[in-house]
């Protein structure tokens, strides 16, 4: 039994080592069976995503390193919560992801059915709570090209809760989307 759970944890690392594997790799859940002396496994399919290196570099300021492409992005604290406001604070990653997800979902989208909708923007406005400092609104405003009729806007729109980001999100955060 030991030796099959140790082959088994050899083949998980391969498989995360293996960036052809990543987007279908699959991840096994084992369980031991004292009683019979087996080995129970159950598979469960999962994507093997994407590591960051985050380094503080001092007087609020990080640098996030992608793991799989080596682009690097500077982070700072906010003007309102002590920081200079030079970049991107976290929480505006956070915020500006939930739009940058949407729009790629619904190009996506937009290209499987041999449309378009290069140029589309996305205005997003984040909302901070206080006690605890946190985010309690997205607004994701998408302003599509004249050439997208307003009913494929509405279909487009639609996608926004297929998007990572937004399934990740809390029930605490109110989303608030809306088209030309």
């Amino acid at each position: 039994m030991r030796s099959s759970y140790i082959l088994l944890v050899l083949e998980i690392q391969r498989l995360k080592s293996v960036k052809a594997c990543r987007p279908i790799a699959r991840q096994a859940k084992v369980n031991a069976n004292s009683s019979a002396n087996s080995l129970n496994i159950s598979v469960m399919n999962n994507i093997i995503m994407t590591s960051f290196l985050c380094t503080y570099k001092g007087d609020g300021q990080t640098t996030l390193k992608n793991s799989d492409n080596a682009a690097v992005v500077l982070t700072d604290l906010p003007i309102d919560n002590g920081g200079k406001g030079r970049s991107f604070s976290p929480t505006d990653f956070f915020a500006s992801s939930l739009g940058a997800c949407a729009v790629t979902i619904m190009g996506k989208y937009a290209e499987s059915q041999g449309q378009s909708i290069i140029g589309t923007t996305v205005e997003i406005t984040k909302t901070m709570g206080v006690e605890p400092r946190r985010i309690v609104e997205i607004s994701v405003k998408f302003t599509f090209p004249d050439v997208v009729p307003a009913e494929d806007r509405k279909t487009y729109l639609g996608y926004l809760k297929t998007c990572p980001v937004y399934n990740s999100l809390n029930s605490n955060i109110k989303v608030i989307a809306t088209s030309n």
